[in-house]
């Protein structure tokens, strides 16, 4: 998938947007086949949303630090970054619940885990 700029974003999705997050700014729409994507801040968060074509929010992700996580999950991060560098940490909200996705890195590879806030399984 690769996130395009969208020119026009129908008026009933960003009347959906606005209506869900009502104090957003910095808005800015992409495409990401076959969902429009909003990049947004609110209370200073960058919050990244997920419409589908019919105006339905199917998912809202924000980026996280190690501290933001789940007690459960903070210290097995802890460790990982001590030998690896955290590339991406992030928490994802969708109908199935809140979800956690890592990915580290060393010098000979990348590994990505999620979570449902209570183990990390490789992913």
């Amino acid at each position: 998938m690769f996130a395009q700029e969208v020119k026009t974003v129908p008026p009933f999705i960003v009347k959906a947007m606005q209506a869900e997050f009502k104090d957003a700014v910095n808005v800015q729409w992409k495409m990401v086949d076959p969902f429009y994507k909003v990049i947004l801040t609110v209370d200073e968060t960058e919050l990244e949303a997920f419409y589908s074509a019919e105006g339905k929010l199917t998912a809202v992700s924000r980026k996280l630090t190690i501290d933001q996580l789940p007690l459960a999950l903070m210290k097995e991060v802890k460790e990982k970054a001590k030998t690896h560098t955290i590339s991406d940490l992030f928490e994802l909200l969708t109908d199935k619940g809140t979800e956690y996705f890592l990915s580290i890195t060393n010098e000979k590879e990348t590994k990505t885990f999620r979570s449902d806030g209570q183990d990390w399984e490789r992913y």
